[in-house]
Formats: C-alpha cells, structure tokens, sequence
C-alpha cells in the first residue's frame, strides 16, 4: 500500500510540475522605454528581455525588427490599432537567447497611448517546426474546442507591452 501511494504521489509531482512548465512559463517581457529621434523620425523603443532559461522564436524581418500588433485603449477596452506590422514578405524566423535583452525601435507609433504585441513561442525555430508545421490533428482538434467554446477566439494572445505613453 505505501509503494502504490508514493508510485501515484511521485506521478501526480511530475504531471502537476509538467504542467506548470506548460502554462506558467515566464515569456520575454517588453517595456517601453521612451520616444526618440532617429533616423526615421520619431520612434517609439522597447525593450524586451528574455530572464527565463529557455530561447524564444518569433518572426521578424531582422532580429530588432519583429512583427508586431498594436492596440490602444478605448471606451470599451484595449482594441486592435490597424499601424501594426501586417506584411509577411520576407519573414524569417528570429530567436532571442536566454538571459538576454535587445531594444527595438517603432516608426510611426501612434500619438496616443498605445501598447505592443509581439508572439513569443518557447524554442528554437527547428524545434517548433517539427511541432507545428504542419498542423497535426492534435493542435486542430484544439483550436476546434476554442472556437465551439469562445466563437471569438482568435488563437494565443501576444505578449504585451507596457503602455507607450505620449507626452
């Protein structure tokens, strides 16, 4: 009886830890820093460090120049903002190292108060590659489930930034 109860206590630790491996790991955060004056104008900088002990993956046109979305706050909550980095011509994969940061500079960013979304997901390129292209049945039977619970769901939210204030 006590070598059946540790087996299943030993299992549940490993399953319960899996889990909030899973769900609960830390992404790259992003903070605005502050309005400059470049090259292009006026320019919002972000800053996104990456303090977990995983690399991420993202898609950029460059390693400081991401896709991204915006939103800004309205009456009836945080909407999508249409300046975002919709083109997908000459997207590659990106990656941001372990313990690492590296700024970013938005041309055009809005007048008002606004926040940036980048998508992070954990792993090298390669690695996601193989997980979710092309899209198993498992991962399609999953965003079925989202779409029959939530009709709005959209897939995974980005991460957000902090809000980009104007002055």
């Amino acid at each position: 009886m006590t070598r059946r109860f540790l087996i299943v206590a030993l299992v549940s630790l490993a399953v319960g830890a899996a889990t909030l491996w899973l769900f609960y790991a830390p992404v790259p955060e992003i903070r605005f820093i502050e309005f400059r004056y470049g090259q292009h104008g006026r320019v919002a900088v972000f800053r996104i460090s990456n303090d977990s002990g995983s690399t991420y993956s993202y898609a950029g046109y460059s390693p400081v120049s991401p896709r991204y979305s915006l939103r800004i706050p309205t009456a009836s909550g945080w909407q999508p903002h249409s300046h975002g980095s919709d083109c997908s011509t000459s997207l590659t994969a990106q990656t941001i190292s372990p313990h690492s940061a590296m700024e970013i500079e938005i041309a055009n960013a809005p007048s008002s108060p606004f926040s940036l979304g980048i998508h992070f997901e954990r792993g090298e390129f390669e690695q996601l590659r193989s997980i979710y292209w092309p899209r198993s049945r498992i991962s399609e039977f999953f965003d079925w489930v989202h779409y029959r619970i939530n009709p709005k769901y959209k897939g995974p939210e980005p991460t957000w930034s902090t809000v980009a204030q104007t002055k």
